[in-house]
């Protein structure tokens, strides 16, 4: 059967339709150091930017493919091959595959993709449910590689760090290396799509030859400055090992090892983080890291204290308190959000006549609330889309937690400590003490995350979208906790000074004239 893309009603979801601006293009070919007579592949046209680009730089033998005949321009008609890249059996193999895939979670694919995945072989032990397009299109580019030949794409930043693209990484590390990775954080390069993108260059065949890394740091918003900056950051590290220019860095890595995440930072620091783990054990070990639950409409469920006072007695039982990222500071909370929660309740009658102020406000949202991730129903529209670790909220009510903001952009760590019983929504990550042998507290652990030493581990190992942290379970169960030798004199009471600070922290809402001492004892700790 012939697919049609014009049954597709939303294309960026079902396609992964972004466009690629010429200047990025042209940046892209401007990487290659092939020579001009070699066979190229463009996967995925669009709207042609990769043909214009590559045939300026004088490369003529191209082959181009595009799934979605309405974008080719006519100029360009009978030069585009219109077919869907995935399916296609190739003669031969190509020097240079070049292009900007599609990003598109499985779960979102026509249905026509689904079923060709799941059923051919050659994808069986490749991708699965949880695997994003762009990874199909870098499987089948590497095996569409020759000796030596070069792969130059633009995609996300996720897949070096995701789980469920662990079997590609490994993939392109048994075929290849790389030779630059531009990781543009928070410089926008696409109108249409979110930052934290990368442009990188991989070869087939085997060398040693270090990595050349470039960070993008701080924003940006004009793409011919931020290809400027990376352009000269690259010319750079040709005689430097590493460079700074306007904020942002350059420096070379050794190629990346099997069966791991796939961390960007200068290697100076590796020597620090390899001692911070000597007496480590990981964050995970000794607690448990929960996202927060999600609404589905914010704007719904969550009411002003105002609004709380004139509910009744009845109605207020059905208020719970949540901790947002904003009411986060350095090592306490601020304050706490009433919302709304009746998801024990199954019948509408019910709400509106024992709860009629909630049920009045509620209904206020109705018809956006039936909207809610296109669950058409499949929840009662007065209910909470996705109240997931709800029972760790519960279980650990009048227990000390600690809760981070899920995404961060101050240059300082916020995670806070409360023993109150409230709950954390999509915008904060709770950790709870395990039922371990661990000794170390809550407060212990607390001063630890907040530290400086603490908080540059996790700027580069951890997931940072330009100057934006992300805390996530991932990244954050890799966090390495200084154990405590309980039979080390100086260990107990270096822990027993950073509980006392804690707890006068806590108490007076002040870390100002606490923290050089903090960072001076968990130096201590951790690199003695």
């Amino acid at each position: 059967m012939e697919f049609d893309s014009d049954k597709i009603s939303d294309k960026r979801k079902g396609l992964g339709q972004v466009f690629t601006d010429y200047k990025i293009a042209n940046f892209m070919v401007s990487l290659s150091s092939l020579s001009q007579n070699k066979k190229i592949l463009d996967p995925c046209t669009g709207v042609g930017v990769f043909i214009s680009a590559l045939a300026n730089s004088g490369f003529k033998n191209i082959t181009a493919i595009e799934i979605d005949k309405t974008l080719i321009p006519k100029e360009l008609s009978n030069k585009v091959m219109v077919d869907n890249f995935l399916k296609i059996k190739f003669d031969s193999k190509f020097d240079l595959i070049i292009g900007n895939p599609p990003y598109v979670r499985t779960k979102n694919l026509p249905q026509e993709f689904k079923e060709y995945l799941n059923s051919d072989e050659y994808w069986h032990n490749k991708v699965n449910a949880l695997s994003d397009l762009l990874q199909t299109f870098i499987f089948k580019s590497i095996d569409l590689l020759e000796e030596d030949g070069e792969l130059i794409f633009i995609t996300p930043f996720f897949w070096l760090q995701s789980l469920h693209a662990q079997k590609l990484r490994d993939y392109l590390i048994k075929n290849g290396y790389f030779k630059e990775i531009i990781h543009f954080g928070e410089h926008k390069l696409f109108k249409d799509a979110a930052t934290n993108t990368i442009i990188f260059r991989y070869v087939k065949g085997k060398s040693n030859d270090r990595i050349k890394i470039i960070e993008m740091n701080g924003k940006g918003n004009e793409i011919d400055k931020s290809l400027s900056i990376a352009k000269n950051i690259l010319a750079g590290l040709v005689s430097n090992g590493s460079l700074t220019i306007d904020n942002s860095e350059g420096f070379k890595i050794e190629q990346f090892k099997l069966g791991s995440v796939w961390d960007i930072f200068d290697p100076k620091l590796n020597k620090k983080f390899e001692l911070m783990g000597k007496k480590s054990i990981s964050l995970s070990q000794i607690c448990d890291i929960r996202v927060g639950m999600v609404t589905g409409l914010e704007s719904a469920f969550k009411i002003s204290s105002s609004f709380f006072k004139k509910l009744t007695k009845n109605e207020q039982e059905k208020i719970i308190f949540v901790l947002k990222g904003k009411d986060m500071d350095k090592f306490f909370t601020k304050t706490f959000t009433p919302y709304i929660k009746v998801d024990d309740i199954n019948n509408e009658k019910t709400l509106r006549k024992l709860y009629p102020l909630i049920y009045a406000h509620l209904s206020k949202f109705k018809n956006n609330l039936k909207k809610r991730y296109d669950y058409n129903g499949s929840i009662d529209w007065w209910k909470w889309a996705f109240p997931r670790n709800e029972r760790v909220f519960l279980k650990n009510k009048n227990k000390p937690k600690i809760f981070v903001p899920s995404k961060d952009r101050t240059p300082y760590s916020r995670f806070c400590y409360t023993a109150d019983f409230c709950f954390g929504t999509q915008d904060s990550v709770v950790l709870t003490k395990k039922s371990t042998l661990n000794k170390e507290s809550m407060k212990y652990i607390l001063c630890l995350l907040n530290s400086n030493l603490l908080n540059e581990w996790y700027k580069s190992k951890g997931i940072r979208r330009g100057d934006v942290r992300q805390y996530s379970l991932q990244p954050m169960s890799k966090i390495p906790i200084r154990q405590i030798d309980w039979s080390n004199i100086n260990d107990i009471k270096n822990y027993k000074e950073l509980e006392e600070i804690a707890d006068k922290i806590i108490t007076s809402k002040d870390y100002s004239s606490y923290l050089k001492h903090i960072d001076r004892i968990i130096n201590e700790l951790y690199l003695t």
